[in-house]
């Protein structure tokens, strides 16, 4: 896989208004990225990095850009005698928690300006990357409240490993549920993907369960059973394992 490259833009605007008529509980959003490293084939937000003059495959995983000022804009935004603290949702065009989170911080800086003016947060994502905000979630969600839903759309490994490669597995999603509950965090689960990871799985997965299949074939016509004590040995040996009979 290749390394990423990321791109350092500024924005005029950080919240962005859900067009009306759209059946959302929540009226804004805010996504400090655009692209995702997380390689989901089946995301909905690689539509959007065509907006930018990018392509929606190779460009959507490995061009990142990054909204270098979104704290601050944001913060400008949320003083407006305007602001309601409507409820603003993360993670709708790309996951704010994917690897580079881990350099730039740039959606820990987000969600602090978010607790400093008591706005609501609910924040979508597939990345154990948050465990490291829990502190800030529960400051938050004194304040104002906070939900952390993550995306899971199964609970196959081998499956995930096919849809979105570069994201932890959903063992380890759940468990960050689990704590952040433990915290007193409002937490639910995403799996509104999971009929299309599983018809990837179909049609992606069905040749490798066949290269597995033809493997699996070939081992078992490298080994024979001794003629002696019936015991799997492979085909080349010239005594027997277990019985230490000459072949």
């Amino acid at each position: 896989m290749a390394s990423a490259t990321y791109l350092e833009d500024t924005c005029k605007s950080a919240l962005n208004r859900v067009a009306s008529g759209d059946p959302l509980p929540y009226d804004w959003t805010l996504n400090p990225y655009r692209g995702c490293t997380h390689s989901g084939h089946y995301c909905f937000g690689r539509a959007y990095h065509s907006y930018l003059g990018l392509g929606i495959g190779a460009d959507f995983e490995r061009r990142i850009v990054m909204k270098t000022n979104v704290a601050s804009v944001l913060q400008a935004e949320l003083r407006s005698p305007r602001w309601e603290r409507a409820p603003v949702a993360m993670g709708t065009a790309t996951d704010p928690y994917q690897p580079c989170e881990g350099r730039y911080g740039l959606t820990r800086t987000v969600i602090a300006t978010l607790s400093e003016s008591r706005t609501p947060l609910s924040m979508l994502t597939k990345s154990t990357l948050v465990i490291r905000n829990l502190d800030l979630f529960v400051e938050l969600d004194e304040r104002a409240g906070a939900t952390l839903a993550m995306s899971i759309g199964t609970l196959d490994d081998s499956v995930r490993q096919l849809v979105e490669p570069e994201t932890p597995p959903p063992a380890s999603r759940l468990e960050v549920l689990r704590r952040f509950s433990s915290a007193g965090i409002r937490t639910g689960v995403l799996i509104a993907f999971a009929s299309i990871a599983a018809a990837i799985f179909f049609f992606v997965g069905k040749p490798v369960q066949r290269l597995e299949r033809r493997r699996q074939e070939e081992l078992a016509a490298s080994v024979t059973n001794c003629p002696h004590c019936v015991g799997e040995i492979p085909v080349a040996a010239t005594r027997c394992p277990f019985c230490t009979s000459e072949l």
